[in-house]
């Protein structure tokens, strides 16, 4: 330790506990439940999953490869963008005009968008003009969808999409989102058009309505799901 030897000895004789608690983060290896693993984290090893919509007003498949299609987002699937959740807040004055804020309300819905990488069949493209469309007949009173759905009032064409975030061997779930009531909202048509100028790799951004949306960090090893979640 040389010329630091003093300094350390220094150290040591405070019993600092801080510096203690960063060594013990810093080499720690976090096997056990009570200790905080200090390696950073990398993202990125995300898979992404859309959930087929029922369309329960055509009898046949919109397209042929709808569903395949719908299946097939976990590999064409790139980037997932949730809408953020929030806490609605409200203040109340106190005597000496002091405000407190108070939590009045949770927000997790709005909308989200994932972005796609498109296959030479623009299949992924296809699948959403025909979701779209449906939405439309459905709208303008043309397609009507099955009796079930009208007597629950739910949207036969609204879905969910998952979003699973993993360790990089891609075998270890850290986290878990479900978007629930989810529906396109636009269709990218300029970027499946492109340019002969400059010929690129085809991807689009799709923005969806998002009734509500559901996460959980998966802690350790297994998946510890509070019961409220799992509700």
């Amino acid at each position: 330790m040389g010329l630091y030897a003093p300094y350390y000895n220094l150290i040591n004789s405070l019993n600092n506990k801080l510096l203690k608690h960063f060594e013990s983060v810093f080499y720690g290896k976090g096997d056990s439940q009570t200790e905080i693993y200090g390696a950073a984290d990398v993202s990125g090893y995300t898979l992404i999953y859309l959930v087929p919509p029922t369309l329960s007003g055509i009898f046949f498949d919109a397209l042929p490869t709808s569903i395949e299609t719908a299946r097939n987002s976990i590999f064409q699937a790139l980037e997932f963008s949730p809408p953020e959740c929030a806490i609605n807040t409200d203040q109340v004055s106190s005597n000496s005009n002091v405000r407190i804020p108070f939590a009045v309300g949770k927000t997790s819905g709005g909308q989200m968008s994932i972005n796609f990488i498109e296959n030479m069949r623009l299949d992924v493209y296809s699948f959403h003009n025909n979701w779209i469309n449906y939405i439309e007949q459905v709208m303008l009173g043309y397609i009507d969808p099955t009796d079930e759905f009208i007597e629950s009032g739910e949207l036969d064409y609204a879905t969910s999409a998952f979003v699973m975030r993993y360790k990089p061997d891609l075998k270890s779930m850290v986290y878990l989102g479900k978007a629930i009531g989810i529906f396109p909202i636009n269709l990218p048509n300029k970027e499946i058009i492109g340019s002969r100028a400059t010929p690129t790799l085809t991807t689009f951004t799709i923005n969806y309505a998002c009734c509500d949306y559901r996460e959980i960090a998966l802690i350790g090893d297994g998946m510890m799901t509070p019961s409220t979640f799992v509700n």
